[in-house]
């Protein structure tokens, strides 16, 4: 989508993903040619562990995190969602 200063693309994979996508964007990033800072965060919430890793370089973001699906039926976080958005 775009909100006509930002482009952006969210997309859901199973929890279970997790690890493969941060060592999808980890290789990624490294390997672009730019230079992008990397930052990690995990809070409990409700007794569970919500993950979240964002990667910045200039106007661009990548963020992976535990999110719920939109086809769960618990409280539970049972996905994990990436976002990535780059000012125009």
């Amino acid at each position: 989508g775009s909100d006509g200063s930002t482009v952006f693309v969210s997309v859901t994979f199973a929890r279970d993903r997790y690890d493969e996508l941060i060592s999808f964007y980890d290789t990624w990033t490294s390997g672009s040619g730019d230079e992008w800072s990397r930052d990690d965060s995990t809070i409990d919430v409700g007794g569970e562990s919500l993950r979240t890793s964002m990667w910045n370089q200039g106007a661009s973001v990548i963020s992976v995190a535990d999110c719920l699906s939109t086809e769960g039926d618990s409280d539970l976080f049972d996905a994990v969602c990436v976002g990535v958005s780059e000012s125009q």
